[in-house]
């Protein structure tokens, strides 16, 4: 007697993201799933093409952080290498031009970042599967993480951002000049407050709370910055 196994099909993930911590919350997010598998992420626009001509993933998240025109450059030299695939731009609101923009250069999924993990992987299949994602950004988690994102206090969103960036409580001592007692006690304000539970979902929390303020209060990010391929290894919890 011989028995069939209907085991779920592994479809890739690559991503143009550009900061370290944001692609390990997602690998680590993708590793629950029997059916994605995450093979890596780069945050240099240009070399995006080559990486998915060699890895050949069946989904490509980009973060609309490099600029909505960038990724639609990238999204034109991957056309040009002949190898087309489903693409889900992970970006804040966008205007109606905006989307438009996103949807004729070949996006299919505008992934709203105010959304959970499950309506992301919701996302992610819904896409493999050929539809089309533009859900809408639901107005009661808008005014929650609105509240959120005005209780932080403004070294909070300086810690908060450098911690996105994929810097260690050390590193972030340094370049506020503070020492990394002082850092820690911060991120468990931030983590309270965020409703977060360790760095790693923190870091995709704070890609949304951040949209929430006016670019002139936001503290400044580096989205592009040369960061290694390889994912950096963590455990979730310590601060």
């Amino acid at each position: 007697m011989s028995v069939t196994l209907h085991l779920p099909k592994v479809r890739t993930v690559f991503g143009l993201l550009g900061q370290p911590i944001v692609a390990e919350g997602l690998a680590r997010l993708l590793d629950t799933c029997p059916d994605l598998d995450f093979v890596g992420y780069s945050a240099d626009p240009k070399a995006v093409a080559d990486e998915v001509l060699r890895l050949r993933p069946a989904l490509l998240i980009a973060d609309q952080g490099f600029g909505l025109g960038v990724v639609c450059e990238v999204l034109a030299a991957i056309k040009r290498r002949g190898h087309g695939l489903p693409v889900v731009l992970w970006s804040p609101a966008l205007s109606a031009g905006e989307q438009r923009m996103a949807l004729d250069a070949g996006v299919s999924g505008l992934l709203d970042r105010a959304l959970g993990s499950q309506d992301m992987l919701e996302c992610f299949r819904s896409v493999l599967e050929g539809s089309t994602w533009t859900e809408p950004l639901a107005a009661g988690n808008w005014q929650a993480e609105q509240r959120i994102a005005d209780r932080l206090t403004k070294r909070e969103l300086e810690v908060m951002t450098l911690v996105q960036e994929g810097l260690k409580n050390r590193e972030i001592g340094d370049r506020l000049q503070i020492t990394p007692g002082t850092v820690k006690v911060h991120l468990l304000h931030v983590f309270e407050k965020a409703g977060v539970r360790d760095r790693h979902e923190l870091s995709l929390k704070a890609m949304r709370l951040l949209s929430h303020l006016p670019k002139e209060e936001a503290p400044r990010q580096d989205p592009a910055g040369e960061w290694p391929l390889a994912l950096q290894g963590g455990t979730a919890g310590p601060v």
